[in-house]
């Protein structure tokens, strides 16, 4: 259950939030994970985890999919729209997957009372875009009509678009999926 929307913060920040407080949760375990822009979570460029929002009865659920033990080979991914799969490797002293489960809630919502609560969408925005994957790098976006963009990840705006400039200009990108060049 995803504490109450802050004033000023959209609710379609959650999935960029819920990345920034996970891979905050995980670097106080020793990985650092950066955030493929909208809603997953990578590990030397490799995907480890996703994140899910739904809003149920007027509550926002945040789910997450995390691989510990397996990953997809590249024959069972899809083609120019997912990176190659990874594992999250294992972290000092076993947890177990319900330890860590526990441990990663706990840091997370201990991060987030202390550092996202009561802050600026653009602030959080800021945070999110020093662990997002690809920053400064030529991408190729696609969105679900299968268009195709080129262009270069230059940051995150403060209400979660995909800034990236083509043709030296800038552009918001609302959806999609992101593919490194």
């Amino acid at each position: 259950l995803w504490p109450g929307t802050e004033p000023g913060h959209s609710p379609d920040l959650a999935p960029l939030l819920a990345g920034l407080v996970i891979a905050q949760a995980f670097s106080e375990l020793g990985l650092e994970l950066h955030i493929k822009w909208p809603n997953d979570l990578l590990l030397d460029e490799r995907k480890v985890g996703g994140i899910l929002v739904e809003e149920r009865a007027g509550r926002v659920m945040v789910g997450m999919g995390l691989n510990l033990v397996a990953a997809p080979g590249p024959e069972e991914l899809r083609a120019e729209y997912a990176c190659a799969a990874g594992v999250v490797r294992e972290l000092e002293g076993d947890l177990g997957p319900l330890g860590l489960w526990a441990e990663l809630v706990t840091r997370a919502r201990a991060w987030y009372a202390a550092n996202a609560a009561g802050t600026e969408s653009a602030s959080l925005m800021l945070l999110v875009e020093a662990r997002l994957a690809w920053l400064g790098s030529r991408v190729a976006v696609r969105d679900s009509g299968f268009d195709k963009t080129l262009g270069r990840i230059v940051g995150i705006s403060a209400s979660g678009a995909l800034r990236l400039v083509r043709g030296g200009r800038e552009h918001l990108v609302a959806t999609g999926s992101i593919m490194p060049l």
